[in-house]
């Protein structure tokens, strides 16, 4: 092969490379603004809906786990969950200082309502035990879900 036949091919292989780059560029701005509008989404809700920010190797997020699958996944309470370390500086930017969040840890619930911040909870409830209880009542005390009898459940097989 000559030199010209060795030039374009190398052409031809660098602008796939730059087609692969925009494509991707377009598919993650795409991304983030599907996150960006759900956020958007609970956050206007007319009624209480939580928020939950989380990253995959947090260890308090990890403790919290558990609790999260006992009481809102269980009780198939909606909820919008966003991986911090997924969703992109911008947004998750535009995400916390929508909701007020200066200092920033995982995990970390909000409650919203009507482009409101109804209560913020970060870190775990206590390091002491499930977690389970303090955040059935987290969930039931700032209105996401009415989980007096889950609650009720958990108080009698205490005694």
């Amino acid at each position: 092969m000559n030199e010209k036949g060795k030039f374009k091919i190398l052409l031809v292989f660098l602008a796939l490379i730059a087609v692969f780059v925009v494509i991707t560029a377009v598919l993650e701005t795409n991304n983030q603004k599907k996150q960006l509008d759900k956020f958007n989404e609970y956050f206007s809700s007319p009624t209480e809906k939580l928020i939950y920010f989380y990253k995959d190797d947090c260890y308090y997020c990890k403790l919290l786990k558990p609790a999260k699958e006992a009481v809102l996944d269980k009780n198939n309470i909606d909820y919008y969950y966003v991986n911090s370390e997924k969703v992109g500086t911008s947004v998750l930017n535009k995400m916390l200082d929508k909701l007020g969040i200066t200092k920033f840890g995982t995990p970390t619930l909000a409650v919203v309502k009507d482009n409101k911040v109804v209560k913020i909870q970060s870190g775990v409830f206590n390091l002491k035990d499930d977690n389970i209880k303090d955040l059935a009542n987290f969930i039931n005390e700032n209105n996401v879900a009415d989980l007096s009898e889950f609650i009720a459940g958990l108080e009698s097989t205490e005694e």
